[in-house]
């Protein structure tokens, strides 16, 4: 089953607002609903809630302030329901392991990505 863009949303958690910026803006020319948080914690009180649609891919960056990607990482393991959200980690800060090949995280990309790459990224784990 391929979802279509803008099904449910996609989630940026980056603390560095003009990558969340221009990520939203390039993922929403390509029809794809976009929502952002700024932290770990903001992104945790999101993905709990219950009171906004469930993402269904988070774009993740490893160095935050509050709560890091890797703190977000291990807390999501505790929900059942976060378990199946595929996580593109986008950092500038390169993984002391593999995380794809740990199971963390379904892709890694290095800051600055490519923004097609990011798209034939979103795009595969969206099909």
């Amino acid at each position: 089953m391929t979802r279509q863009p803008g099904s449910a949303p996609i989630l940026i958690v980056d603390d560095d607002i003009d990558h969340r910026i221009a990520c939203r803006e390039f993922l929403e020319t390509h029809g794809y609903a976009v929502q952002e948080a700024g932290d770990g914690r903001k992104a945790l009180a999101r993905l709990v809630d219950g009171n906004e649609a469930q993402p269904c891919l988070l774009l993740l960056d490893l160095s935050m302030p509050l709560m890091d990607g890797w703190q977000l990482l291990a807390i999501m393991k505790s929900y059942l329901r976060l378990h199946s959200i595929p996580v593109i980690l986008i950092s500038a800060e390169e993984p002391r392991l593999d995380p794809v090949q740990h199971g963390a995280i379904a892709a890694y990309l290095r800051k600055p990505c490519d923004c097609e790459d990011l798209l034939a990224l979103v795009r595969k784990f969206l099909s």
